[in-house]
């Protein structure tokens, strides 16, 4: 069902999109017409700046939003415009800033059915504008878990599905925001969707099968730049970093997700940096596990050259997870520790089988060699009591 829309309604939308163009696009008020309505906010140039997020598990991220992105994120369809004979504008931003200076244009382009609005504004377009900084302006302290997304190993699909490298979500008084990563030719991580939710429940459910069989990990620290220039940088609080691998464990047993948090557990044990040396042996075993890792191939205790009962449990823990992540997929049922385990199991008892044998063999050795000490000692007598009856018979004879 097609919705109407009113000129207070497109009205209130324009405002909106050009107070954040205004804000966080531009140096100035580029619309005129309205008096710099503007001019007593602070201004934050969005697309001049870049962030660099370094994740628990190792990898790093470059990230940034470009004018070009905007539309999209508030949930305005500039592709639909641009092809449209009464917009002039030939990219997305340029149209963007064409749609939002003049409402009552809009209103009339639709009112004579020259544009369709439900064509071009998204039914949570509120929702998106509402969000929007929330989502961009990534916090470290409220990010809750990053994906890393696999296509491979996902349930999701339909028209909504949107493919994504990453998905960052952050939680700010109980609401969930959700922003959906893509890496574009320059290995730079634009946004691709802006969302959000009012519950963990209401996150869960509707993420539930793109986040299932998936890597999650953490955000370690970021380092924020303008114009080429370091703004800040911060890493996470240590008082968080246990309470977000608590969390990030819960979600990951909840939604069927790997957690991935190896540069954590590196920090925590104090392993690489701490030179005593009673950490000597971890520390190249971290190295171990790093390159292997690095190396996406699956980590196997035999050529790392320990005893899985020598590892320290976190360790462990790290090793099944990483190896987890590599096997489950949505047609693998069993994953690489249960089988590793199984082969271990079946190797100990191969182990003991063989141990029982030797055992045996043993026994068996044993009894042949009484066995042969009877035998003789049975052709003795035979021979014993052949020479005593030959005596007798000569008695008898003589």
């Amino acid at each position: 069902m097609k919705k109407e829309f009113n000129l207070h309604e497109i009205e209130e939308i324009c405002y909106e999109i050009r107070k954040i163009i205004c804000l966080y696009f531009e140096d100035e008020d580029i619309f005129n017409d309205y008096n710099d309505e503007f001019k007593d906010e602070k201004r934050l140039r969005l697309d001049n700046r870049y962030t660099i997020t370094y994740l628990s598990n190792g990898e790093k991220l470059t990230y940034m939003v470009k004018k070009n992105c905007l539309a999209h994120l508030l949930g305005i369809n500039t592709d639909y415009l641009i092809n449209n004979k009464n917009f002039t504008s030939k990219n997305s931003y340029d149209t963007l800033k064409e749609f939002a200076s003049n409402p009552y244009k809009i209103y009339t382009l639709n009112k004579s059915g020259k544009i369709d609005l439900n064509k071009v504004i998204s039914p949570f377009v509120n929702t998106k504008i509402e969000n929007f900084i929330k989502n961009v302006m990534i916090n470290l302290d409220n990010t809750v878990f990053v994906c890393k997304f696999d296509k491979s190993k996902s349930y999701a699909s339909g028209e909504d599905f949107q493919d994504f490298n990453y998905m960052i979500v952050q939680n700010d008084n109980d609401r969930y925001y959700v922003l959906l990563l893509r890496k574009d030719d320059n290995d730079k991580y634009l946004p691709i969707s802006n969302q959000a939710f009012d519950s963990y429940e209401e996150l869960t459910g509707k993420m539930f099968n793109i986040l299932q069989n998936q890597e999650i990990t953490m955000l370690s620290s970021i380092k924020v730049f303008s114009n080429g220039l370091l703004l800040f940088q911060r890493g996470i609080a240590n008082d968080l970093r246990l309470n977000k691998s608590l969390m990030l464990k819960h979600i990951s047993d909840e939604l069927g997700c790997v957690p991935n948090i190896l540069n954590n557990y590196i920090y925590s044990l104090n392993i690489i940096s701490n030179n005593r040396t009673n950490n000597s042996y971890s520390s190249d075993l971290i190295k171990k596990i790093a390159y292997v890792i690095s190396k996406k191939e699956p980590i196997n205790y035999e050529k790392l050259g320990v005893r899985k009962d020598n590892i320290q449990p976190e360790l462990i823990d790290l090793i099944d997870s990483y190896n987890d992540s590599l096997f489950k997929s949505a047609d693998l049922s069993d994953d690489y520790n249960k089988l590793y385990n199984e082969k271990e199991a079946l190797l100990k008892r191969l182990e003991e089988s063989l141990k029982t044998i030797d055992e045996l063999n043993s026994r068996i050795s044993e009894l042949n060699k009484n066995y042969v000490d009877l035998d003789k000692k049975d052709k003795d007598m035979q021979e014993r009591i052949s020479e005593k009856l030959e005596e007798i018979n000569l008695i008898l004879r003589g």
